[in-house]
């Protein structure tokens, strides 16, 4: 069994940017290679559902799960073990991670409304029609996916934006960033707070920075607290089929009722709220800890 005790946090981070780096380029030019193949055959490659659902998902876990999979393995040889997949958790831990997400809302409304609400001096006018450009594109294609009407389209989104995501995102950021950095750096938070922000950052949407970090840092401390990868991707997909299930709404019920809107600017007792009740669960949770070492690997 891989023995990592004597390496670095940047040692081992280098490492994983390699493997990350080799499976993005591989996973890159398979979907270019199957992209080509499928305009050859008369495929719309622009517009087909099927195609880019597929696709996201291919991306999503190559770029994501596997270099995750192959690290944690050659860092630990047991995945169970790297990330306490058999460590049980309480039914009380379970529900407090439910709960915190919809006491958390409202604070990530409000840090919604203020990073879209971030406006550029003039001279970095050039930077900022960039970063809208950008963020746009992205609203468009989430927009496309959102669009369903059946129950059918609903479950593939579901498994789509929610569970792939969940499941390849936290592994990554959580299970290999997190994890590293706070296996080898006293100031826990300090991590919490990088990978968060590369987290984060990893999605390039600007308009979308703060709050993302935000819950990179919730995602965090429910990894770190709890011990185990599960409880974290929990969170994410619940936060991520909300996201379903509002598009859901907008498209099929037709209530004229936009995503982004469905979450109107909550007043200043609510945010406080927010703040006051995410801060005690994340304490609650903090407590359940039986140990510093509780997400070690085994060796």
């Amino acid at each position: 069994m891989a023995n990592n005790t004597n390496k670095s946090s940047i040692a081992l981070l280098l490492q994983l940017l390699v493997i990350f780096a080799a499976c993005a380029l591989v996973t890159t030019f398979l979907s270019s290679l199957i992209s080509t193949l499928c305009i050859s055959r008369g495929i719309d490659t622009k517009t087909n559902m099927i195609f880019l659902k597929s696709m996201q998902t291919f991306l999503e876990l190559g770029i994501f799960m596997i270099p995750a999979l192959i690290f944690s393995y050659k860092n630990s040889q047991s995945i169970n073990n790297y990330w306490a997949f058999k460590q049980k958790q309480s039914g009380m831990t379970i529900i407090s991670v439910i709960v915190l997400f919809f006491v958390a809302m409202p604070l990530v409304s409000w840090l919604v409304n203020i990073n879209e609400s971030v406006r550029f001096p003039e001279s970095m006018q050039t930077l900022e029609n960039v970063l809208k450009s950008i963020q746009d594109s992205a609203t468009e294609m989430t927009d496309k996916f959102l669009n369903v009407s059946t129950i059918g389209g609903i479950l593939v989104n579901i498994f789509v934006m929610a569970i792939v995501p969940a499941v390849s995102e936290e592994l990554f950021f959580r299970g290999c960033i997190q994890k590293t950095l706070t296996d080898k750096m006293r100031n826990k938070f300090l991590a919490i707070i990088i990978s968060a922000f590369i987290f984060s950052a990893a999605h390039f949407e600007f308009y979308g920075l703060l709050p993302r970090f935000i819950l990179g840092i919730i995602l965090g401390y429910v990894f770190y607290y709890t011990g185990n990868i599960l409880m974290s991707m929990l969170l994410h997909f619940i936060n991520n089929s909300i996201a379903v299930i509002a598009g859901y709404i907008q498209f099929h019920l037709n209530n004229g009722v936009e995503p982004e809107t469905m979450l109107t600017t909550p007043s200043t007792w609510m945010i406080v709220s927010s703040v006051v009740l995410t801060v005690a669960l994340l304490i609650i949770l903090g407590r359940n800890r039986k140990q510093e070492d509780f997400i070690s690997p085994t060796s």
